[in-house]
Parts: C-alpha cells; structure tokens; sequence
C-alpha cells in the first residue's frame, strides 16, 4: 500500500505539473502572440515632433540625452546617422561631419560580420543584430558630408568626400548584385523573387551635387562625367519633373544652386503573420487584410512545410513593412529680390527610391524571417514531441521536459518582433534650380504649395553670391 500510496501521489503531481504547464503555456503565449510588437515608432515621436518644427537644435539635444534609452548598442549606426543628420539641419557642420564619418566607419566594419551574422542567426531576433544600413542610407550619409563641408566653405574637404561616394557607389552596386545571387540561391526554395526586376538605387541628387563641387574646382571632365550619370539617374527615377535647361545644359551662364530638402522619408512598421496550415492548405493570418497582398505571392513553400512540419501546425513571425510620411509640399515658387524664378524642379524623390529599394528587399527580408520561424517551429515540435513521448512512458522528467518545451515557446514568441529600425529624418523630395545672383548678396524667398497650390508657409533670408549652394530644409 506504501509503494502504491508514493506512486499515486507521484502520477498526481505529474498531472498537476502538466496541467500546470499547459495553462501556462496558453497564458504565455496568448499574451506574446498578441502583445510583441516593437515600440520604437511611439519612442521616437518626441523627437520626430520637435524636427516638424524646425527645432533642430533641441531636436539634437533630445537625442544625446536619451540616447541610451533609444539606442542600444547594436543600434550604434543609427544613432550616428540620426544625430549627424540633424546636426546638420541645426546648422552644427562640425558635429555633423564627426557623427556621420562615426556612422561610415561602422558600416564599414561591421558589413561582413553582419552578413554572417544572418547567414547562421536565424534563431535569433534580427533586433539584436548589428543594424544593417540600406544603399539609400549610405549614399545620404555621403550627400550630407559632401554639404557640410560646402556649408562651412570648405571645397577641399567636400572634394575628398565626393570622390569617396564615387568608390561608394561603385561598391554598392558590387554588393547588390552579391547580395541578390547569395540570399536567392539559399532561400528561393520557400520565396518567389524576380530578381531582374531590380536594380541598385544611382542618386540623381549625388551626381548633381558632385558635379557642382568638380565645376566649382575648375575639373570639367569629372564634372561631365558626373552629369551625365546624374542626367541617366534622373531619367530613370518616375516622377520626378522635367529639368529646366539650366540644369541640364552644364555649361550655362548660371552661378548659383539652390537645394530644397522637403518631407521624410518612411519609416518601418511591424506586421505580424499568424501561419496555419492543415489539409485544407496553408493560411496567413493578418491584423489588416490589406496587408495579405505583401504576404502572398512571395511564399511557395506549401509542400516544404508540410513535409517538413506534419499534416497540422502553425506558427507566428513578424516583418518590417514600410509607414510612408508624405508631405503636403507639391510645388515650390522662389523669388530673388523679389523677382519671381522658375521653380526648383524635383530633383530625386528620395521616398520613392527608398520605397523601391525596399521593395526589392522585402522578399529577403520576408524569407529571412519565413525560414527563421519555420526552423523554430520545427525545434520546438521536436522537443514537444519528445516531452510527449516522456509522458506516455511516465518518465519522471516528463514534466521537466514539457517546462523545456514552454520555455521554448515563449522564446519563440517573444523573437517573433519585426527590426523595424530605419534612419529616420533623410528628406523625402529634393528639389533643385541654378540662378544668377546679380548682387553679392542677395534676398530670397522660398514658397511651399500643396497639390492645389495652396500656400503653406514661405521661407525668406539672404544669401551669398559666394556660397556654391543654398539648402533650405523643411523636414515635415
């Protein structure tokens, strides 16, 4: 009676353990399935705001003083890109120049271990990686160095860095094709991507900028070959304007170029994807059925999963997906003492390039977090099984074993949180025109309209015949 006695307590603890361990692990994963979602959009709205304004010194301050809140170490890349943009915007070149040279070199150094770490993390939440900078960044993070240093009058200094985003953009292009043949061969099996449909982002607004700082050192063969790439970008680019003739004949009578930076860029946000599959098929599962259309026609792995993952399952995995933030301003009037111009033509819709670039990139990204959820799912059915088969044969570590399994679980669900990290204050429109000033110095006047032309706001101050460029910035 004693045996059968310690015995029976023994099966009953069990019970209580497994019992307890499945509400557990029903309450745990409700609340991760259901409640993961990465709060950086709503971090940064502080900020975002203050930039709106035109409050970019207080902006910049924002950032240094939360920056170990915002940004954690594996977000060191952002942070010097964010900071450094918005230095320039507040009119600080010198911190500008240092925080964006801080953003190149750990780009520079962590490309190849940030490969890697993809190739073999796919157990790991991509947030924890080292960020991964996209072609459009880095080229930007160019563009602003090149202008910091002309804003400080500095034609040497702009001249290094220009000659710096030529090998740059050379670079990534060798790298967009590298990319595309290497991630295609390992995951075309679960994703659908048309790989000649793409091809790497050549900024319009980089060319121009650097044939200006060539023509204004007297290097006229650089200089043409650098309009002439900026003339074949533009032509590229949809819906861009049509160039005035000043810009596009190059050897024009005009001295002087006035830039208008005009919007944001977009910014991520996460879309979660509950996957089901039984006979009847596969199913995806969204908050917003308009986002079904991302998730279909990318995904053939029907067969793959079932094979790989039984006759019934599912699991849950989240994306990065863009947030656009278009701007009001369509059209723009400027004036030079008080003498109405042509108007700066949109030079490089910068959104649009962004947007296409991620276009390209999302099957990728897609698949990345496809397969990681997968190998996952695979893992945890795995040690399921085993903590189910421990229960059948009453192993006294059955309950440790479904513990392992919950644990497990609950990791799951709590990597399956999108990296929706992005440099968030590039200018989503630029826009651009060469006048003749006639006096040393000059007052201008800028003026933003709507699709309707309505007037938003003008912006009026004086300018230098000596400046080789004027910026004006309206970053909202």
């Amino acid at each position: 009676m004693d045996w059968f006695y310690e015995d029976k307590k023994r099966n009953q603890a069990r019970e209580y353990s497994i019992t307890f361990c499945t509400y557990c692990s029903l309450i745990f994963l409700s609340i991760f399935l259901f409640g993961c979602t990465s709060t950086r959009n709503a971090d940064f709205e502080p900020i975002d705001a203050l930039v709106a304004e035109k409050s970019y010194v207080e902006a910049s301050q924002e950032i240094e003083s939360n920056r170990e809140r915002l940004y954690k170490e594996q977000d060191s890349i952002i942070y010097f890109v964010e900071s450094g943009t918005v230095s320039f915007y507040a009119g600080d070149y010198d911190k500008a120049i240092e925080q964006l040279h801080a953003a190149e070199e750990l780009i520079e150094r962590f490309y190849g271990v940030s490969a890697q770490e993809r190739f073999v993390g796919y157990l790991r939440n991509e947030s924890e990686l080292m960020y991964e900078s996209m072609r459009y960044e880095e080229i930007f993070v160019s563009i602003l160095l090149i202008l910091s240093y002309l804003m400080k009058n500095d034609l040497d200094g702009s001249l290094v860095e220009v000659r710096r985003l030529d090998i740059k953009l050379r670079t990534l292009e060798d790298r967009f094709y590298d990319r595309i043949d290497t991630i295609h061969s390992q995951e075309e099996q679960y994703v659908s991507i048309d790989v000649d449909a793409y091809s790497p982002y050549d900024s319009p607004f980089a060319r121009f900028l650097s044939s200006l700082v060539y023509l204004s050192d007297a290097r006229m063969d650089d200089a043409r070959i650098d309009y002439e790439a900026f003339l074949v970008a533009h032509g590229a680019q949809q819906g861009t304007d049509a160039l005035p003739s000043d810009l596009v004949d190059l050897s024009s009578s005009v001295d002087h170029s006035v830039v208008v930076f005009a919007g944001t860029t977009p910014i991520k946000r996460q879309l979660s994807v509950l996957v089901v599959g039984d006979s009847n098929g596969v199913r995806f599962l969204v908050d917003d059925t308009s986002d079904l259309d991302l998730v279909r026609g990318i995904v053939t792995a029907d067969a793959i999963l079932a094979k790989q993952l039984g006759p019934a399952w599912s699991f849950h995995f989240a994306v990065p997906v863009l947030e656009t933030r278009n701007t009001a301003v369509a059209y723009i009037k400027f004036f030079i003492n008080g003498v109405e111009q042509y108007s700066p033509a949109l030079l490089d819709d910068v959104s649009q390039e962004f947007e296409n670039e991620y276009e390209a990139e999302f099957p990728f990204i897609f698949a990345r977090a496809f397969i990681s959820a997968i190998l996952k799912s695979i893992t945890s059915s795995v040690v399921s099984s085993v903590a189910n088969s421990m229960e059948e044969s009453e192993s006294d570590y059955s309950s440790l074993a479904k513990l392992g399994s919950l644990a497990l679980d609950i990791g799951i669900a709590s990597n399956a949180i999108a990296d929706i990290r992005i440099s968030r204050y590039f200018p989503g429109k630029v826009f651009a025109g060469k006048y003749v000033l006639e006096n040393p110095t000059n007052s201008v006047r800028v003026e933003y309209y709507d699709e309707a032309m309505n007037l938003l706001y003008s912006e009026q101050r004086e300018i230098s015949k000596d400046e080789v460029v004027s910026l004006f910035i309206d970053i909202k």
